[in-house]
């Protein structure tokens, strides 16, 4: 049996977690390596039952229901104790356990803080209070509330575990081991506190196979509970740095037979197998890996994103479940390899593979896979070729119509694509994805009518595609439709709140509608978003010049102005025009020497601002200079600009 490389084994475990991770994959490999604050079970606290009946009978419904899991529903029952009894702490303390168990941590932390003011030596109050601020990383804050509790009830394993946990991630593995070795003393069963001695000691092993003590920890994690699923995995994982991948079968088949919900360990299973060889195990793997983590299909842009591509994958999966055993024998056999290399990334070996399951019987599911593989390894033109040779042979398969529909789009192949969109019309009529393409493709040869009727179908079905609203308006904008272009990049820019093109297609919007009003309201969003960025600022300052607002510009054109950028490390272009805002600013208040300065700066920044150029000849014109003001307009001649020859002759003529 070949003995998997441990470098060889991460690497395709990484890829494993980046190609399916959109779809709640990475959220198990995140909950399923380390231990985790357990927010399922809690301290009880103990009270006298002395209150009136009706409160009573809340109270004992309210711990009925979390018994029974419920605890949105027992979260009513406490609230109506506390109504009725606002000073009863445990009822703010179980209501707090409520929102905890719910991942509500704000008011899991309201709660707690509210029964700490009541009774502040409640040593449960302050430890859960303490795993709330741990699961919000405030790492200083539930230590010091862990504290607390251990100083009130020493007995804590919990606590104890959770401060050697916390000093564990902060690298202070002396004073872990010395929280863990206190909870061993408390409870020499606990599992939790031994896992994490063998992960401290982890790395020990993986510098040196003679030092097992990692194991050892594991071990004993597994003797106070053998279905611990940490431990099975790093006992597991351990073997494999000791090339005893027999032992590690062992621990994740274990792993896979008891959570079988958990794709991670599924997936995990499946590309060991690929190292040891064992190709049928590793393709049943990794397929219901796949199949179990459904991403909406419908959310495809086109991108090769990851989303993306686990959308090719989870389709490629099901077609290939669907109709590779028919295949020769020989072929499936090379077609199980493809599939499997081509999951872990290794996309030289998966094109290998299905090769040969080509030369041995060409069949579509092959050349379908053959094509993904040529795709995401960046060979498009062989892709395009084998979706091509997939569909001769089987013209249902809806994800090789959408990328050769792709494909033609952008070669300019009108006809073919939309010969393509049809088919998938035809296959899936309830696809909205269909309009999405289809409406991309119309935009783009300029049927923006057509395009802005199929965008307006598709995002009946997803009213989160920015990209989509984005498009619907600049195609709105081009016919003509102001308004439904603004309102079309205003839903746009609350998905993406950070996008300063957005904004600026919104201020343009607003600014043809002549609304003035909700420009400058855009273009303080867009500074409040954008800090950095200057555009926001000067289109402000433009805007109250127009409207004679001379204070207000005044104050936006210092604020620009005193950034202090500087003409060689920003656009000149953009800071030229920032000295001829200003300009302009003193020419209208006939502050005529400041105007001269300011349009004198432009024109050093950028020799090519014929604005600041033009208004300077004016202010020299007002100023009484006609030498300098002949100068000017001789050079706006030259350039052609404007009524500069008219005002040149006038001046000319002048005695």
């Amino acid at each position: 049996m070949r003995k998997p490389k441990l470098a060889i084994f991460i690497f395709g475990l990484l890829i494993s977690v980046t190609a399916i991770g959109q779809s709640g994959f990475s959220r198990y490999f995140k909950e399923s390596l380390f231990p985790s604050i357990d927010n399922s079970t809690y301290p009880e606290m103990k009270f006298t039952w002395n209150m009136a009946g009706k409160i009573q009978a809340s109270m004992n419904n309210g711990l009925a229901e979390l018994d029974e899991d419920n605890p949105d529903v027992a979260i009513n029952n406490f609230s109506d104790v506390i109504r009725q009894l606002p000073n009863f702490s445990p009822a703010f303390y179980y209501r707090g356990i409520c929102h905890k168990m719910l991942g509500d941590f704000a008011n899991a932390e309201k709660d707690f803080l509210a029964a700490l003011a009541i009774n502040p030596k409640s040593s449960e109050t302050l430890l859960l209070l303490g795993e709330v601020y741990d699961q919000k990383e405030a790492y200083n804050k539930a230590e010091s509330y862990y504290e607390k509790s251990v100083g009130i009830n020493p007995a804590l394993v919990r606590a104890h575990f959770n401060l050697g946990n916390i000093e564990r991630m902060r690298g202070n593995e002396r004073k872990a081991l010395k929280y863990l070795e206190k909870c061993h003393e408390l409870d020499p069963k606990f599992p939790n506190a031994y896992l994490v001695q063998g992960l401290i000691k982890f790395p020990e092993l993986a510098k040196s196979k003679n030092n097992t003590e990692a194991i050892v920890y594991f071990e004993k994690a597994l003797q106070c509970d053998s279905l611990y699923r940490e431990a099975l995995f790093w006992r597991g994982f351990a073997y494999i740095v000791l090339e005893q991948p027999d032992k590690t079968i062992r621990d994740w088949n274990k792993l896979v037979q008891y959570n079988p919900d958990n794709s991670f360990f599924v997936m995990l299973r499946g590309f060991l197998n690929i190292e040891l060889g064992n190709f049928d195990q590793a393709f049943n793997d990794l397929r219901k890996a796949v199949l179990a983590n459904q991403a909406n299909e419908e959310h495809f842009r086109r991108g090769e994103t990851i989303l993306d591509k686990h959308i090719d994958i989870q389709y490629a999966t099901s077609y290939a479940v669907r109709f590779s055993y028919g295949l020769d024998e020989n072929a499936l056999k090379f077609f199980k390899k493809g599939f499997c290399f081509f999951l872990a990334d290794k996309k030289k070996l998966a094109l290998e593979n299905f090769k040969a399951a080509e030369k041995i019987q060409p069949s579509a599911t092959v050349y379908f896979l053959e094509a993904l593989a040529f795709e995401h390894d960046g060979k498009h033109d062989s892709a395009f070729v084998y979706y091509d040779k997939a569909l001769q042979l089987d013209n249902e398969i809806l994800d090789a119509h959408k990328k050769r529909a792709i494909y033609r789009y952008e070669r300019k192949d009108w006809k073919g694509a939309y010969a393509d969109l049809n088919e998938m019309a035809r296959l899936q009529p309830e696809l909205m994805l269909t309009y999405r393409l289809r409406g991309l493709i119309k935009a783009a040869q300029k049927d923006y009518y057509g395009a802005i009727i199929d965008f307006t179908k598709y995002l009946k079905s997803d009213t989160t595609d920015f990209e989509i609203f984005n498009q619907r308006g600049l195609c709105r904008s081009l016919v003509g439709d102001e308004k439904g272009a603004n309102d079309d990049f205003r839903k746009a820019l609350k998905i993406d709140r950070f996008n300063w093109q957005l904004f600026e297609h919104v201020v343009e919007s607003y600014i043809t509608l002549k609304d003035t009003v909700n420009a400058l309201e855009t273009l303080a969003e867009y500074q409040a978003a954008l800090p950095e960025r200057t555009s926001p600022l000067m289109r402000q300052a433009e805007l109250f010049l127009a409207q004679h607002k001379w204070d207000e510009a005044k104050r936006i054109l210092e604020r620009v102005l005193l950034r202090g950028f500087h003409p060689e490390y920003y656009d000149k272009v953009q800071y030229s025009r920032a000295f001829f805002l200003n300009g302009k600013l003193h020419f209208h208040l006939q502050n005529y020497t400041a105007s001269i300065e300011a349009f004198s700066k432009a024109l050093e920044v950028n020799p090519s601002n014929m604005e600041a150029l033009y208004l300077r000849g004016k202010t020299y014109i007002a100023m009484g200079d006609k030498r300098k003001a002949i100068n000017d307009f001789k050079r706006l001649k030259s350039a052609g600009y404007a009524d500069s020859e008219t005002i040149l002759q006038s001046l000319l003529d002048r005695p």
